[in-house]
């Protein structure tokens, strides 16, 4: 009987990995991207002041701490005081991508229904898939102010049909759209109400500063996801964190390995929290730059629309492919979108001043 387990496990997750695989191929195949170009792809954060901050806190590591296990006890305590909550409620985990998947692992079982929007992270689609979950859509519409999302289609999914969860990201990408404050705190309570879970992604929290961290006292059903990807600049080192109460909290801590997170990013994370005055001096001067960039192109005859994220979306009349196939092959990398909400939209990271000067003398 033992065996017979043993092979369904392993077949189960065998099956797991091959649809993990495939769908990783066909959805986010990386580029084999040169250091020559600037990098406004995939919305990270390269910029200079930040690097030179990072780069003071990985030449003081002892190396000691590489040859030691990971120890995230002080980490606990900075994040605990950073955003004074217990850290109780606090999951730290390899970036919201691997905490997503714990959510999925936990919570969602074969055929439970739940609620993604779309255009957005495309693990959300992707686990859902992985775990055999239904999908609820909502898409994102097109309109000549940006893509709009009806959030009354959400209201009656969850009124109506009984999901388990509703995934969402505020702010959103790849529309740099959020959902106010007096909508999304309707969407919590009524969430609450119906016994939803909802996860709600907060990547790009500092670029858009409203927060719904303090929420987690009220409603049991949030879980707020945060991560050191965007505005503090580790992507590679992938490591973000999961707030919520402390039942959800455990349940994470059940599933979670002995070391969730590596010691080097431990390390710069927990410097980074010390540095904080300088990480929002650098997020500031970042949205200074995209005000310049748009009303650059605006000048220009080129539209775009509020984004809230580390990104700006431009609208070029349909003149994307004469104005970015020589500039984009040579200078930077950027994104464009099939959504039928954003299918005019190319998108960049934002990056500083001096670079968007050389990519608007460019265009023009």
């Amino acid at each position: 009987m033992k065996n017979l387990k043993k092979k369904t496990l392993i077949k189960t997750t065998t099956i797991k990995t091959n649809i993990y695989t495939d769908l990783i191929r066909t959805n986010l195949r990386n580029k084999n991207r040169s250091y020559n170009k600037i990098f406004l792809d995939k919305n990270e954060n390269l910029d200079l002041k930040l690097q030179k901050i990072i780069k003071n806190i990985l030449s003081k590591i002892d190396i000691k701490l590489l040859n030691a296990y990971p120890d995230l006890s002080k980490l606990f305590k900075k994040i605990s005081l950073f955003h004074k909550i217990n850290s109780d409620n606090i999951y730290i985990g390899a970036g919201i991508d691997v905490i997503l998947r714990g959510f999925f692992e936990l919570f969602i079982k074969k055929n439970d229904l739940i609620i993604l929007i779309r255009p957005t992270f495309a693990m959300y689609e992707i686990y859902a898939k992985i775990f055999k979950a239904k999908v609820k859509f909502v898409d994102y519409e097109y309109t000549l102010l940006g893509p709009t999302l009806n959030l009354k289609k959400i209201y009656n999914l969850i009124n109506n049909h009984n999901p388990k969860a509703l995934f969402l990201a505020n702010p959103n990408s790849p529309t740099g759209t959020v959902i106010e404050n007096t909508n999304l705190i309707k969407i919590i309570k009524l969430c609450k109400k119906k016994k939803v879970l909802l996860f709600l992604d907060e990547a790009y929290y500092l670029f858009y500063n409203k927060s719904y961290i303090n929420n987690i006292k009220e409603f049991d059903n949030l879980i707020v996801a945060r991560t050191f990807s965007k505005a503090w600049g580790l992507a590679g080192l992938r490591i973000g964190y999961a707030l919520a109460n402390k039942k959800i909290i455990d349940k994470f801590n059940s599933v979670s390995p002995m070391y969730p997170v590596n010691s080097v990013a431990i390390y710069v994370a927990e410097n980074l929290l010390n540095s904080y005055s300088d990480i929002r001096q650098v997020v500031n001067q970042l949205i200074e730059s995209k005000k310049y960039f748009l009303k650059e192109l605006s000048s220009l005859g080129y539209k775009s629309y509020e984004t809230y994220g580390n990104f700006c979306n431009v609208d070029f009349n349909g003149n994307e492919k004469n104005i970015f196939n020589k500039i984009s092959k040579k200078f930077i990398y950027k994104r464009s979108f099939s959504h039928k909400s954003m299918i005019n939209y190319s998108r960049f990271s934002l990056t500083d001043k001096k670079n968007f000067k050389k990519i608007i003398e460019l265009i023009k």
